[in-house]
């Protein structure tokens, strides 16, 4: 007898919504477990290619066997990508970093990402994962997982696999504290048509990120200085600062 295969399907809010509206997934829903992620948005496919121009340059590299996205290299907090060939392996800078900086200035992401209805809902799929951001493990370095286990299905899976975990049970309003979940993003006009006018073909990438950070307020760009310049001090000094500088 043929065992039915079963397949886990992983993506982002918007991709899993996409999936369950197909035929294929209607015909058969018990063949797949859907997981999606807590999702801050997409940026533009511009950024992520004039980023590894950038990181060819400082490499030495054209090519890579791996890319880690977010790897806590630097610590959970201090994610940067890890790019792995194999002669060398090199990990982006904790601070002042192209890619995250212009990332987290919220101008170039997906127009769909500003104010997307499948972010901010548990409607489709089976499980949503993501980090665990927010004040209880604020001074975590290693990271911490959050799970919402949202059909039956998905609560089987689960009660399979937390015998290898270290569980802690909590509201779901503590876990979206931190998340995008809910909230409607917004951008810059000014800024982002400079983005996307600038981050294509030979443009090189640190003169429009440099170019680009000027454009936000003085204040802004003060707090990030001083964040850059908090990274680089022991963890007894940076979390009390990290925290009052959160407080501007």
């Amino acid at each position: 007898m043929e065992l039915k295969k079963k397949y886990a399907i992983f993506g982002t809010p918007c991709q899993i919504y996409g999936f369950s509206q197909t035929s294929k997934y209607k015909r058969k829903p018990d063949n797949y477990l859907l997981v999606d992620i807590f999702c801050h948005g997409c940026p533009s496919m511009k950024l992520w290619k004039s980023y590894l121009k950038y990181m060819s340059k400082r490499t030495g590299c054209s090519e890579y066997d791996k890319v880690v996205f977010r790897s806590k290299t630097h610590a959970w907090h201090e994610y940067c990508f890890d790019f792995i060939s194999k002669s060398k392996q090199y990990s982006s800078k904790k601070s002042k970093d192209p890619f995250y900086d212009i990332f987290f200035g919220m101008d170039i992401m997906n127009e769909a990402c500003y104010d997307c209805n499948s972010r901010s809902s548990m409607a489709y799929g089976d499980i949503r994962l993501g980090d665990y951001w927010g004040e209880k493990y604020d001074t975590n370095t290693k990271g911490v997982s959050a799970v919402v286990v949202k059909t039956p299905k998905g609560m089987e899976i689960f009660e399979a696999v937390k015998n290898r975990l270290n569980v802690e049970e909590v509201t779901l309003n503590h876990i979206l504290a931190a998340q995008s979940y809910g909230k409607t993003h917004f951008y810059n006009r000014q800024r982002r048509r400079f983005l996307l006018q600038n981050m294509s073909g030979d443009s090189d990438l640190k003169e429009v990120y440099t170019t680009y950070m000027k454009m936000f307020p003085l204040k802004s760009r003060i707090k990030k200085q001083l964040k850059a310049i908090v990274k680089c001090c022991p963890k007894s000094v940076y979390f009390p600062i990290k925290k009052l500088i959160h407080s501007i």
